[in-house]
């Protein structure tokens, strides 16, 4: 196992990594980040997408079926019938910055409403709440333009 106190942290260049703890992490001893160890010796920065895997309060669901956080590039569950779709879009529209606890789980489960790139929004089936859409979920797994 390498030194730990000489890797430095890419998030405060003040800190180093501190002892390994049980869930294969070590912790940045000034700035609390978190890093994954890949094999024996080897380490790397944790990522978005680690973060949102070990977080399962997170309130978007995926077309796979995981939670993920709202600003993440990912596909979204859908409601795409057109009947439904046309009930909720009666709602009115709240904006996603308005929200602050927006990936609280307990609160909320958003799915996407509609396909169409311009015209989709985002509803909880928990509170009846429809929203507009983050950026990470407007441009989902599709071509940032």
């Amino acid at each position: 196992m390498p030194n730990l106190t000489e890797i430095p942290c890419v998030e405060c260049n003040a800190g180093h990594l501190v002892e390994m703890q049980e869930d294969d992490k070590a912790y940045c001893d000034n700035f609390g980040t978190d890093f994954i160890m890949t094999g024996k010796s080897s380490f790397r920065y944790a990522t978005a997408e680690d973060r949102i895997k070990n977080n399962p309060g997170l309130a978007c669901i995926s077309s796979g079926g995981k939670r993920v956080s709202a600003s993440a590039f990912v596909y979204r569950k859908k409601i795409t019938d057109e009947k439904i779709v046309a009930e909720i879009r009666k709602i009115p529209l709240v904006k996603a910055d308005t929200i602050k606890d927006i990936d609280d789980g307990s609160k909320y489960e958003w799915v996407q409403v509609g396909q169409e790139k311009y015209g989709r929004c985002m509803y909880c089936v928990k509170t009846g709440i429809r929203r507009s859409q983050t950026m990470g979920e407007f441009y989902g797994g599709g071509i940032v333009d």
